[in-house]
């Protein structure tokens, strides 16, 4: 995950507020949003959701928020990673 530019290791038992959203655009420039909260992720085995697509997918974004506690201040941090792919045909 991405920290004020950074990459930074951490054990994914230290997130919370775990999140992912799934965004496709069709041909048609159709869009479909699915949320996923609470999303469960693991240290030593594949995280994974099962959704549907759109039959003429034309892209896809999948982006994954969580929160973690700043050891020195006890605040929450927010942490974002994004991934979109694009398909022609």
């Amino acid at each position: 995950m991405q920290i004020q530019g950074t990459t930074s290791v951490v054990p994914v038992s230290l997130l919370e507020q775990v999140v992912l959203n799934i965004q496709s655009v069709d041909t048609n420039n159709i869009t479909a949003t699915s949320t996923v909260s609470d999303f469960k992720v693991h240290d030593v085995d594949w995280s994974e959701y099962n959704f549907q697509v759109p039959e003429n997918l034309s892209s896809i974004s999948f982006t994954l928020t969580a929160k973690i506690k700043v050891i020195s201040t006890g605040e929450l941090q927010d942490l974002t990673v994004s991934e979109n792919f694009e398909f022609s045909r």
